[in-house]
This record gives C-alpha cells, sequence and structure tokens, in this order.
C-alpha cells in the first residue's frame, strides 16, 4: 500500500477526528474536537498520511525544553484500523522523529507535554500503538495512572468542612482573574508545568480553580479541573505546613461539585500522584494506565 505523508490542513479536521473516535479510546465526535483542540493551543508538528488522497492517519508532535537539552514530544499518533498493519504508522511516527531531529531535538518521548496535553502517554489498551513504538526502539521509562470517582451530591459536600476552616481563618473561593500577578509566584514554587495548568483555568467560565489562603492573602492550596477535558481533575497542591487543616480535599471537592453541576457522571483524576489520598478521600479507583515512552536522536 502505497501512503504519502504531507503537512496536516484545516480540511483535515472532520478526517482526523473520525480517525480518533475509530482508533482510540474516546467517547466520539465531540470528545474528539476537544482532543484536537488541546493540542492545537500550542504550535506544533501536525502530519497525516494519505492513501488516494484520503487521509487515514495523524501524527501531532511538539517540543519542550530539559536539562538534557530540547525534547521532542509524540503527542498523538493515530490510524484508521482497516489500515493498521500496512506500515503507516511507522511512516508517520519516523517523519515526526524527522523533524524532530532537524530541529535539534537531543531525544524524542512519547509523553503528555503539558501545559495542554490530551494524554500523558499511550493507553495500555492501545496495543498497536505499544507493539509500534517498541519495535522502533522506544524505551518505557515511566507510566501514569488514572483514577475515576463517581459523582454524587454526597461525594462533593464540602459545608462543614468549609465552615471549620472560616473558623481557623482560612477563605476557600473560586480563583478570580485578578489574583494572576499574587499567585503566579507562589505557583512558580511548585515547578513543573503547574502554573501554566493552573492560569489556563482562568480562561474557563466558571474558572476551573478553586484556593485556599488566609486572611491576610497568603496562598495555601489550589486544586484544578477541565484545563485539558471537562471530566479531568488536577494539578492539585497544598502548602506543607498547611496540610494538616483537610485544605486539598475540600478544593478537590469543590472542584467535582462544578463537575457534577456540569452533568458529568464520574471525574478523571488525571496523571496521579498520592493515589492513596485519592482512594481514602474519595473512594477512587484506578481506571486508565498510560505508558511513557523515550528514544535517543
Amino acid at each position: 500500500m502505497d501512503a504519502s505523508i504531507r503537512a496536516y490542513a484545516a480540511g483535515d479536521q472532520a478526517a482526523v477526528a473520525e480517525i480518533c473516535v475509530a482508533a482510540l479510546d474516546i467517547e466520539g465526535p465531540g470528545d474528539a474536537a476537544i482532543f484536537l483542540a488541546v493540542l492545537g493551543r500550542r504550535s506544533g508538528t501536525w502530519h497525516v498520511a494519505v492513501v488516494d488522497e484520503v487521509v487515514v492517519g495523524v501524527a501531532i508532535g511538539s517540543t519542550s525544553t530539559a536539562p538534557a537539552g530540547l525534547i521532542g514530544h509524540v503527542e498523538l499518533l493515530a490510524v484508521a484500523p482497516s489500515f493498521q498493519g500496512n506500515g503507516i504508522g511507522r511512516l508517520l511516527l519516523r517523519s515526526l522523529e524527522n523533524a524532530h531531529r532537524d530541529a535539534g531535538c537531543v531525544q524524542v518521548r512519547v509523553q503528555g507535554n503539558p501545559p495542554s496535553y490530551a494524554w500523558p502517554g499511550i493507553d495500555t489498551r492501545y496495543t498497536v500503538a505499544i507493539c509500534l513504538v517498541e519495535r522502533e526502539g522506544y524505551e518505557r521509562f515511566n507510566d501514569a495512572r488514572d483514577m475515576d470517582v463517581p459523582l454524587s451530591p454526597a461525594v462533593v459536600d464540602t459545608a462543614a468542612d468549609e465552615a471549620r476552616l472560616a473558623a481557623a481563618g482560612i477563605v476557600v473561593r473560586r480563583l478570580e482573574a485578578s489574583d494572576e500577578p499574587s499567585i503566579r509566584p507562589w505557583l512558580d514554587t511548585w515547578g513543573g508545568s503547574w502554573r501554566g495548568e493552573v492560569l489556563l483555568t482562568l480562561e474557563s467560565a466558571p474558572v476551573g480553580c478553586h484556593v485556599a489562603l488566609t486572611s491576610e492573602g497568603e496562598w495555601l492550596g489550589f486544586a484544578a479541573h477541565g484545563v485539558n477535558h471537562p471530566r479531568i481533575f488536577g494539578p492539585m497542591g497544598t502548602a506543607e505546613a498547611s496540610r494538616r487543616h483537610g485544605i486539598g480535599a475540600v478544593l478537590l471537592k469543590r472542584c467535582l461539585a462544578d463537575q457534577l453541576a456540569a452533568g458529568l457522571p464520574v471525574s478523571e483524576i488525571g496523571w496521579v500522584g498520592p493515589h492513596r489520598f485519592y482512594a481514602r478521600a474519595l473512594g477512587a479507583r484506578f481506571s486508565r494506565i498510560f505508558w511513557l515512552y523515550r528514544k535517543a536522536l
């Protein structure tokens, strides 16, 4: 089968969305549109595979900076099921590798590139993609785990806990645009991509982030949702000295209350760190597991 690789064009969106629905574990065209919009927030390399003028596959890449140098990311790789097994995925993957090599990248990672990313890595149920990257010399170096929480009014109730925090002089509220100048340096102390992810919530209405602070304005904690998909919760952080107050659980439940009000039956906690906390606080259970891969260039 003769396939060619070319740059993505605006007219390819419908075909690419259809490929994502058919090849990946997403819920339908609406979910695919969200998926692609997230990736479109950042400039990057978008390639499609074409057979007889029909788009049959897509690969999307981006770059980030690490101490070792420039890192290339493979953020999406999907081939229409009826065209899988014909080497099209390999052509797409190698096209991204070549683009990253030309850009000066020292490594390629099959890994999400926060603050905007559709998936952390390869869903372990996407077997053909795992087989492909391993055959192409990628090594698995980490995993990312998501947890699901069924939503109900009882799960998200915080009235008593918020009254307790108020009595201790701790204010809990929704993040506001006017908070950005003061919260930005505090978020920087957390490192990684959390500042960017939290600030993205200011683009939504209502703002998808809840915060805790003292009456004097000292930041104590934050929790965000909907950064990259309406059903995803995270990130969340509480200042270490304040964790004994149960601030994190309150902020978490306020986010889940937003998701419940939006009609979502389940919240998905993305790229989970302290899984015992979520299991204990909410009865959360592991759902999707993603494997992260890398390869030197």
